[in-house]
């Protein structure tokens, strides 16, 4: 399959809410759809897709959004899923901060979490999801989807800062930190932080940086940039590879050799990428 992505940054006005925006677009065979296994994710994007038909499906192979979502906010996910065009696709993003998906839609984190919204039943987002429908190429979309955010930001007052210094710091050591060792002096506390992290996060500060520490594992599989398994075990905190192996297959459902024997076209752009 014909597959091609590209990043954009972020806008000046959105840099405290939002990481980059994406695009990817791609073509199957004729008369063939294409399923890819998309893996879990430490944070949320705004997704618009248009082109064919697209299902995404759990790990349990049940629907978890059809063919009429297009403009959709997709929330962390903890578990992989899948996801399945039925013939070329476009699909343009906004991959935003951990936690500033709660901020900007004014819900739990765990409303969102392992959740796909339907943009288009918020405020502003009918009308954003026409005006993307009618924007001819990507940079276009970003325009609307910075216009949209602004919206968004607009409307929100919250107070964020020390969350956003956390989320930071665990990406900062791609996961690999014992969190009530680094954040026990923190200004608010472990308890008050662990509080703030799964209301707007979604998820306790361990299970989100575990969720950080899979993203950099999938970007060095990608890139390929170890010598052995073992190694790779190591260099992200695990005692030995047997126990690299069990966790990476609980998330994502496939060994790391499997992983990296098929390479999935998709998630190899993406995660190089990251």
């Amino acid at each position: 399959m014909e597959v091609s992505y590209q990043q954009w940054p972020i806008c000046e006005s959105l840099k405290e809410y939002a990481q980059y925006f994406w695009m990817l677009q791609g073509k199957p065979s004729p008369g063939q759809s294409h399923e890819e296994i998309i893996m879990p994710d430490d944070t949320a994007h705004i997704v618009y897709h248009s082109g064919n038909a697209c299902q995404r499906f759990s790990d349990r192979n049940e629907l978890i959004a059809d063919s009429s979502i297009n403009f959709a906010l997709i929330g962390n996910f903890e578990k992989y899923y899948s996801i399945r065009f039925e013939g070329p696709f476009f699909v343009s993003g906004v991959r935003l901060i951990p936690g500033m998906a709660a901020v900007l839609f004014n819900k739990h984190g765990k409303e969102l979490t392992n959740r796909i919204i339907n943009l288009e039943e918020l405020p502003f987002g009918k009308d954003c999801a026409v005006k993307l429908g009618r924007s001819p190429s990507p940079k276009n979309h970003f325009k609307e989807l910075e216009i949209y955010l602004n919206y968004c930001i607009h409307h929100i007052q919250k107070d964020y800062q020390v969350l956003l210094s956390a989320i930071l710091l665990i990406r900062e050591k791609k996961g690999i930190l014992e969190v009530k060792k680094e954040f026990s002096q923190m200004e608010k506390g472990i308890r008050q932080l662990e509080r703030q992290f799964n209301k707007m996060v979604g998820m306790s500060p361990k299970r989100h940086a575990r969720m950080v520490k899979l993203q950099a594992i999938l970007k060095s599989l990608s890139l390929q940039d170890f010598d052995t398994f073992t190694d790779l075990a190591y260099d992200f905190g695990y005692f030995d590879q047997a126990h690299f192996n069990h966790d990476f297959k609980a998330l994502t459902g496939f060994a790391p050799s499997l992983y990296l024997k098929k390479k999935p076209p998709i998630g190899h752009l993406l995660y190089a990428n990251r």
